[in-house]
């Protein structure tokens, strides 16, 4: 099919949390995200315990998470992974990150990124766990 896309990128990555308050503290405090929205959300005939669900958006660059928290939070299943495994933040100093979430508790002290050198000409990575269960991974190429 030729002509014009109606598509112009990721609009949002959605993330289920059973406390919703720090799962905003976790990305504003220890990844630099900044809140750009948050409201409560019905709908009649919706699943069953998700609504009312809370609902807010952190933004950090271009990446937006959408973080709901669902009226029944027992629906929220950390540590489970589905189809989509985990999401990557790009950072442009990831020794910088890593030293700076060690100092937070969130990185075991011996902790070391994974080094990918023929990769995208050459890329590193380390995953932090995110309230949730989440995992977000912190990605810094070459490329």
């Amino acid at each position: 099919m030729q002509g014009t896309s109606h598509f112009r990128g990721l609009a949002h990555i959605a993330i289920q949390t059973k406390d919703l308050d720090a799962s905003i503290e976790f990305y504003r405090k220890h990844l630099d995200f900044a809140l750009a929205y948050r409201t409560t959300v019905a709908v009649e005939g919706g699943p069953e315990g998700f609504f009312p669900v809370q609902y807010a958006l952190v933004e950090r660059g271009s990446c937006v998470l959408e973080l709901l928290q669902p009226a029944d939070t027992g629906m929220v299943k950390p540590g489970q992974e589905g189809i989509v495994s985990h999401f990557a933040l790009d950072v442009d100093d990831l020794d910088a990150v890593v030293a700076k979430l060690k100092e937070k508790g969130l990185l075991e002290r011996n902790a070391a990124p994974d080094a990918f050198p023929d990769l995208l000409k050459g890329c590193r990575s380390i995953s932090v766990t995110g309230p949730s269960g989440e995992r977000v991974e912190l990605f810094e190429s070459r490329r």
